[in-house]
């Protein structure tokens, strides 16, 4: 354990006890009110029983400052209510509230927030600014421009407020394109929805901030290469499939609408084309899709059932000649991938239906 001026406690067992005592027992002479932060406290705050002896020396603690100037911070990742003598000790004193995190959308929810994280926030903006809830649709840009993001919603709804900013419109207009993720692109590519991936597109190029499927957000001059890297993975991932689907008699299933429908993905793929696809890709060396999750190889089955051969090789030899680290300029970089993703995404007129099938 770790203290530092500020009553800052890195990780928080036994031995510390005494050295956090003395932070929350002596009162500082400069700083009246003060915070004392636990980083890692999760052995207390879960319960757990090798834990048992810190947390009942952490209560006693409590019981002897409960009522100074001082305010104790615990931190912990927890994935249930807190339990325990700590749990029970503060329970006792009527603070403890437990709010678990919604939640995040179902991979196959074409949504940015579930249902259950749009109601926490809205329950989140009823305590802390009640006043914008009045207005719908200036809560609705800011849920959609933000995602799941608490601390800046409040923040953001506050300031509208305190500035009578309340046009939604304005509003949006303001805060820009926002995020986009990598998998807005996908599901564009999966429904052949060149709409969408222009949306997309236009956004990044107008200075859409890029995250990955970790939230974390790529540098601007790294967007293209990126996104070039993860479109070249997807073709390959999608011709594979089809070889594949025609070696384990499977390539009548390769039909977009029918990949598309409710419930295809449990009904169909899981029970009857994974299976067969599972060990023909076992017999194969080197295959794209062996290290895959069956909810991959799901996706690359749809990817191959939207675009025929000749069009994701098409795509891969022009996005062969493409070379995004070559270009200074960002935003030539991402022109010249639009020109590969809205190539593979626009059907010719002679193409019809010939996407999938053998």
């Amino acid at each position: 354990m770790t203290t530092h001026p500020g009553g800052e406690v890195r990780r928080l067992d036994s031995a510390a006890m005494e050295q956090l005592g003395g932070e929350l027992l002596c009162a500082s002479l400069f700083a009246p009110q003060r915070l004392v932060v636990v980083r890692d406290a999760s052995g207390v705050v879960e319960g757990r029983p090798r834990e048992r002896a810190a947390a009942e020396a952490l209560v006693a603690l409590l019981g002897c400052s409960w009522d100074r100037e001082t305010s104790l911070l615990l931190c912990a990742p927890v994935k249930s209510e807190p339990k325990g003598p700590l749990a029970d000790y503060v329970r006792a004193h009527g603070t403890l509230a437990w709010m678990p995190l919604p939640a995040p959308p179902r991979p196959w929810e074409d949504v940015r927030l579930s249902a259950e994280q749009r109601r926490t926030l809205e329950t989140l903006l009823q305590r802390t600014a009640p006043k914008i809830l009045a207005h719908r649709a200036l809560v609705a840009v800011l849920m959609d421009h933000l995602g799941f993001k608490p601390r800046q919603l409040v923040q953001t709804a506050e300031r509208l407020l305190l500035a009578g900013q309340l046009d939604a419109e304005q509003v949006r207009a303001e805060l820009g394109p926002g995020e986009r993720s990598i998998d807005e692109m996908e599901k564009a590519l999966l429904d052949r929805d060149g709409r969408r991936l222009a949306r997309f597109l236009a956004a990044l190029s107008s200075g859409g901030e890029l995250v990955n499927w970790r939230g974390e957000r790529i540098a601007p001059g790294g967007v293209a290469p990126v996104l070039s890297q993860w479109l070249n993975r997807l073709l390959r991932s999608a011709l594979a499939m089809r070889e594949h689907a025609r070696a384990c008699g499977v390539a009548g299933d390769l039909d977009g609408k029918r990949c598309s429908e409710a419930r295809w993905y449990s009904a169909v793929f899981q029970k009857r084309i994974h299976p067969l696809l599972e060990r023909e890709i076992a017999t194969g060396r080197g295959s794209e899709l062996a290290d895959a999750s069956v909810w991959q190889r799901h996706r690359a089955f749809r990817l191959a059932a939207a675009y025929s051969d000749e069009r994701l090789r098409r795509a891969l030899a022009a996005l062969s000649r493409f070379l995004p680290e070559r270009e200074k300029d960002g935003s030539v970089a991402l022109a010249m991938l639009a020109g590969v993703l809205l190539d593979l995404v626009i059907a010719d007129p002679a193409e019809g239906g010939r996407a999938g099938g053998g």
